[in-house]
């Protein structure tokens, strides 16, 4: 495919991106005073996703392209809401994890929830034959992203 075509097909996916956010971004909010398109949310998001296991600081901040100076502030924050907890490697003092807590795993609930409903509610505009196609989009989606994910982008 011509560099042209790639390009448009990179502006079309880049205009979804910014209408899905959008439509969506006022039913984001709330819950801890966390926005679910907010940096909080996203290293919520992983650590929940890491299932009981911990991560480690520089390991974060490395997974959300900001330094560890801007990370230490981002947890300060989130363990003063109980999101989140710090602790060090019993055998390297100076290596630190984070690891979400309970409550921290049900505010993520909740924002999904909410995000969830929020879709849910604004999809009833699409017929079923739309809502099949969208389906379809969506799976193919998905596994294209899968694809992309595994290149390492500069």
């Amino acid at each position: 495919m011509e560099m042209k075509e790639i390009r448009e097909i990179c502006r079309e996916f880049l205009e979804f991106s910014v209408n899905f956010h959008q439509i969506f971004k006022s039913k984001f909010e709330k819950t801890c005073g966390i926005k679910a398109n907010s940096l909080a949310f996203h290293a919520l998001m992983m650590l929940q996703s890491l299932n009981e296991q911990s991560l480690t600081m520089s390991a974060l901040a490395e997974k959300l392209d900001i330094t560890k100076q801007q990370l230490t502030k981002l947890i300060n924050m989130l363990e003063e809401k109980d999101l989140v907890e710090r602790f060090h490697d019993q055998k390297n003092r100076r290596q630190v994890y984070i690891q979400i807590t309970g409550e921290g795993r049900q505010v993520i609930g909740a924002l999904c929830g909410e995000l969830l409903q929020a879709v849910a509610e604004n999809f009833t505009a699409l017929d079923d034959g739309e809502l099949m196609e969208l389906k379809e989009a969506l799976r193919t989606m998905k596994k294209l992203m899968g694809k992309l994910e595994q290149r390492e982008i500069l």
